[in-house]
């Protein structure tokens, strides 16, 4: 039994592998340097997703499959609703945070040597594009273990066909006219179809979603990463970003600007009187509590 769900489950998973593939293939027919810049910020936007997208994926499948295995069909959706209200609190205000501040992240991580400000510049606009990625593959990766909860790994593998297909033509629409940032932006795009699919599938293995409770909870957390992402640009403009890494003023200023938009957007959602900041610190006491014990 476990073999045969494997099986769809391993050819979902290396979708993403498979368009980090064609990325490249895609990249090589374009000028000197779009493999490189696809590169670096495809590393970038991991950094929000392995840290807590696919960590707070893999937490919920536990509770998902109970739920499932009880047939409690409002538990499930209860449970999805809360992955998904939380991944989306943290994954908006990162992705507004390296959209706005993508040629000074790129610019101090990478601008040395024969990496010029030219290549960062480059780098920064497929980091661009890809920033909004973020949070579209948080919502697939939130949904998608509870179809594995219900013992169904094959729909998220026709999902992952749609974004293989639409991946494919959006690059070749997309890379003439923007280059390696088409590119990027195909990848995002084919993020959206494959969520869609996969709301769509589970609304009417499920019925309704109640997705309204995190509709309202997600307007909250992007009013405040735009504000986030408006004060982390506000002080990013005080930097020299054609100086590079090197530059000990663009470290420090590439720093104030991260914590003016973690400020802000903390500062927003307490007044906006999100539901998650409560349910963050609950657990953080909750965890602190079992390690003192």
């Amino acid at each position: 039994t476990v073999l045969r769900l494997m099986g769809p489950a391993v050819f979902g998973v290396a979708v993403y592998q498979i368009n980090i593939i064609l990325s490249r293939t895609f990249a090589s027919f374009l000028p000197s340097g779009s493999v490189t810049y696809l590169y670096y910020a495809f590393r970038l936007v991991e950094l929000p997703q392995g840290l807590f997208i696919y960590a707070l994926a893999a937490a919920m499948l536990p509770s998902l499959s109970g739920y499932a295995a009880r047939e409690d069909m409002e538990g499930l959706r209860e449970a999805y609703r809360f992955a998904l209200r939380l991944t989306l609190f943290v994954t908006l205000p990162a992705a507004a945070g390296l959209g706005v501040l993508a040629l000074p992240v790129v610019a101090v991580l990478f601008q040395r040597g024969e990496f010029d400000a030219a290549a960062a510049a480059s780098t920064a606009w497929a980091l661009i594009y890809q920033a909004p990625g973020i949070v579209l593959v948080a919502g697939v990766r939130q949904t998608v273990p509870v179809y594995y909860a219900l013992k169904d790994t094959k729909t998220p593998v026709k999902a992952s066909v749609v974004n293989l297909v639409c991946y494919t033509l959006l690059c070749f629409a997309l890379m003439g006219p923007m280059l390696h940032a088409g590119i990027s932006l195909a990848i995002t795009l084919a993020a959206g179809a494959q969520l869609v699919v996969l709301l769509v599938l589970l609304r009417r293995r499920l019925g309704a979603l109640g997705l309204g409770t995190v509709a309202t909870s997600a307007a909250r957390a992007a009013i405040a990463s735009t504000a986030c992402g408006g004060a982390a640009y506000l002080v990013s403009r005080y930097g020299h970003w054609e100086r590079g890494g090197n530059d000990l003023w663009n470290i420090a200023v590439l720093a104030l600007a991260v914590l003016a938009g973690v400020v802000t957007f903390a500062g927003l959602t307490v007044a906006l009187r999100s539901p998650e900041v409560r349910e963050i610190v609950d657990a953080l006491r909750k965890k602190r509590k079992e390690r003192s014990s």
